[in-house]
């Protein structure tokens, strides 16, 4: 399970539809709970690109149990893609 009032670090992998790692791409994660029209109560940050697609993301936090909705955007090499992430907590 995934305590609440703590500070996450996660490790995110990207690949593309074939299989093959998304690096060096710029990433922005935010989110929220639609049901009570609120975001994150934290500012998520994608800090460092540790190689083989894997991204590191520090600094996210729930607060409060339900249905959380995260929102990543991703640019890379001139395309870009947006991912939606549902935790329920």
């Amino acid at each position: 399970p995934i305590p609440l009032n703590q500070i996450h670090r996660w490790v995110l992998h990207l690949e593309t539809a074939d299989g093959a790692d998304v690096a060096d791409a710029e990433l922005a994660l935010k989110g929220g709970m639609r049901a009570h029209n609120h975001g994150l109560p934290t500012d998520p940050l994608v800090s460092t690109y540790l190689g083989n697609g894997n991204y590191q993301v520090e600094g996210v936090r729930f607060h409060m149990q339900g249905d959380w909705e995260l929102y990543l955007s991703i640019q890379s090499k001139g395309q870009s893609d947006t991912l939606t992430i549902v935790v329920k907590l």
